[in-house]
């Protein structure tokens, strides 16, 4: 299945946007937590690189594109449920900073090389099911614009 099309430009688009909004911000600004959230800055991009690995990777029976050691610890610190008020260690912040910057572009040359071909068919919700890579870009994006608003949220606070 080709990278090609609509849904893959905007879920392209909002990456960039996520790491533009998010290169300025300095470690401090990252990690605060604001009173009355319970996530940070860079809690959304963790939680957006480790699901979109999720999204592409895990549901072709692929590893993840990132360090050995990554998958499991970025499901500890960045899957739904997760809180930077619980972490038992803080993440490196430049790390997930370049591998969120990095990852699309990964995407989407596996894409076009074919590997996303045997994807697996995935009900995230009922009423939302996942059938193919290109609905995978698709739903990613919008899940990239919703994280993008509240990293918005959060700049107003820190």
């Amino acid at each position: 299945m080709a990278a090609k099309g609509y849904e893959w430009d905007v879920m392209k688009m909002m990456g960039g946007f996520a790491v533009e909004t998010t290169k300025s911000l300095t470690k401090d600004q990252l990690l605060k937590v604001p009173d009355h959230f319970n996530n940070n800055v860079l809690w959304n991009l963790g939680h957006l690189l480790y699901y979109q690995c999720n999204f592409f990777y895990g549901l072709t029976q692929q590893p993840f594109p990132l360090p050995a050691g990554c998958e499991e610890q970025y499901k500890e610190l960045f899957a739904d449920g997760t809180s930077p008020k619980t972490w038992k260690s803080q993440p490196d912040v430049a790390a997930v900073q370049a591998q969120f910057a990095s990852l699309t572009e990964t995407v989407l040359a596996d894409a076009a090389a074919g590997k996303f071909d045997g994807f697996k068919t995935v009900e995230l919700f009922p009423g939302m099911t996942l059938h193919n890579a290109n609905e995978t870009a698709a739903f990613h994006a919008v899940h990239l614009g919703m994280h993008i608003g509240a990293i918005g949220a959060l700049k107003k606070l820190i």
